[in-house]
């Protein structure tokens, strides 16, 4: 089960806060060189209308005698004025040709913009445009007045504007990111519980429960949580009451059925069995081309009784009853070496009480134990294969028994699976309806291992 962790989460949500910020201080930024630029050119045309009325004046004086010719055009009190520093007026007559020109510098200009904001503001609001206007009297057109405002005051007071912003836009970002990381943390520290808790929920661990938390969504989400764990775990607790029972119900009927073959059916073959012996006696006696029929009838029925034998040894070995689990694992373990012709050496160690268990538990262990040494003679190709089986009944250490079952030969722990095969599903069904926990892992240096834990408790 994949689970995304929440300190990426809070890293994520940090990173859309500042990508958020950014994208809202480059549209702030943009309206604020939009409106010094817009300021720029009222104040230009403010200052073409102001001049062009003035020259106008001038020009009402001069036509009336008020004043002399050669006092007109006069533009040197705009000159003097602070308000139009970075500003050249020229005014020219109809032809073109240039009769006064003032310009208003700005001689302590510092250039500290740097390069690539000069070039972006050239290229989107192209500073220093010049404003040409006629001026007229009476209808007529005496001649032209240019206005040439400074192109890097434009920048620099552009770029003015746009440093304090992002002064103060940067500290308030920087501010505002610290403080909700630390308030995102806060609230996401519940997730770090409520992963923990699903993490070991689904290592098997379904007795934990998460806390209730403050926050409505977490709480809400935990108690959720909780309500999931306890349905899964009534699920499986009935679950495995259910494979109890029916495990029960399979041993008592193969008890039941290894006793009735066992009693009625054993029985009958070996009357019959002496019925033939007697059969060919007598033939041997009286009537000797009967014994080769009476000798079939014979060989049949030992046959027969073979198999048998081996129906009841595979429904349920009478030692178990008789002699009890150990005796029964050694007898496996010494049937299995004596049949494989040498491929595999069979090994068995125990340790503890394991003689005083209760059913089902030994009859499962045998199965359990059946099983894998068929797989491994089926499968592994192994050298050596070893059982170890130990019961723990310390007063320190729960009452539990433990096998394990591991072989050298060749395995692959990926091809291993819920569906590998009955005999795996066989031991897992099992292993789960006792209780118990079940590994699979690969053994060093090469082979399979199988390791089981059953609480006796």
């Amino acid at each position: 089960m994949q689970i995304s962790k929440p300190k990426a989460l809070r890293l994520n949500l940090i990173i859309l806060i500042i990508t958020t910020a950014t994208l809202c201080l480059f549209g702030t930024a943009s309206y604020v060189l939009y409106q010094s630029n817009h300021e720029i050119t009222e104040e230009l045309n403010k200052t073409s209308e102001s001049i062009d009325q003035h020259l106008e004046l001038q020009l009402f004086k001069v036509m009336n005698s008020f004043s002399p010719k050669d006092s007109f055009p006069d533009l040197s009190i705009w000159s003097e004025t602070k308000r139009n520093t970075g500003l050249c007026m020229k005014y020219s007559d109809t032809k073109g040709n240039t009769i006064q020109q003032v310009c208003r510098g700005n001689t302590s200009l510092n250039k500290n913009w740097p390069l690539w904001f000069e070039k972006a503001y050239r290229s989107v609001f192209n500073p220093g445009q010049k404003s040409i206007k006629d001026i007229t009297y009476n209808n007529q057109t005496y001649g032209l007045l240019t206005l040439i405002p400074d192109a890097e005051l434009e920048i620099y007071l552009a770029w003015t504007d746009i440093k304090k912003l992002l002064g103060l836009s940067s500290i308030t970002v920087f501010t505002l990111c610290s403080l909700l990381f630390i308030a995102i943390g806060r609230a996401l520290k519940p997730a770090n519980i409520i992963v923990s808790g699903l993490e070991e929920m689904s290592n098997g661990n379904l007795d934990l429960r998460l806390p209730p938390f403050a926050i409505s969504e977490w709480h809400r989400t935990a108690k959720a949580v909780n309500h999931l764990a306890d349905s899964l775990e009534k699920t499986l607790s009935d679950r495995q009451r259910l494979a109890f029972k029916l495990i029960n119900v399979q041993e008592q009927e193969r008890r039941f059925l290894t006793r009735e073959l066992h009693d009625e059916f054993g029985q009958c073959l070996a009357g019959l069995q002496v019925n033939a012996s007697s059969i060919i006696q007598m033939a041997s006696e009286k009537y000797p081309e009967l014994i080769p029929e009476s000798q079939n009838i014979s060989n049949i029925t030992i046959h027969m009784m073979d198999l048998l034998r081996d129906m009841l040894l595979h429904l349920r070995p009478a030692d178990i009853d008789s002699l009890g689990l150990p005796a029964s694992l050694e007898g496996m373990v010494s049937q299995w070496n004596s049949t494989n012709n040498g491929r595999t050496k069979y090994e068995i160690e125990m340790s503890g009480d394991i003689d005083k268990m209760e059913e089902p538990i030994p009859s499962n262990i045998f199965r359990i134990v059946q099983e894998c040494l068929s797989n491994i003679s089926k499968h592994s190709q192994a050298r050596t294969a070893l059982v170890e089986l130990k019961r723990s009944a310390d007063d320190d250490i729960e009452d539990s028994l433990t096998l394990t079952v591991k072989d050298d030969g060749f395995a692959d722990i990926s091809s291993f699976n819920d569906s590998s095969g009955i005999g795996l599903l066989g031991i897992r069904d099992r292993v789960n309806a006792l209780g118990g926990t079940f590994t699979l892992h690969e053994n060093s240096p090469s082979g399979l291992a199988i390791q089981i834990n059953i609480p006796l408790s």
